[in-house]
């Protein structure tokens, strides 16, 4: 699962692994794994005011990452 920041510079990738893995767009380096996740990330969706990033895994526990101000 893929998902956009709202301002397009952050791409959040889901997918097999334990951990959601952040990508700066621009530079296309990674920028932070955020997990893990037990049986694996399989959602990823950020608020529309870029405030968090939600995230869910196969086992069914969903998480809220909030951004650091």
């Amino acid at each position: 699962h893929l998902a956009f920041s709202g301002d397009g510079k952050t791409l959040a990738v889901a997918g097999a692994a334990t951990a959601v893995k952040l990508w700066d767009v621009a530079s296309r380096l990674e920028r932070a794994a955020l997990g893990p996740h037990r049986g694996g990330a399989c959602f990823a969706a950020f608020r529309a005011d870029g405030s968090a990033l939600i995230t869910a895994s196969r086992s069914g526990l969903a998480r809220i990452w909030r951004r650091a101000e």
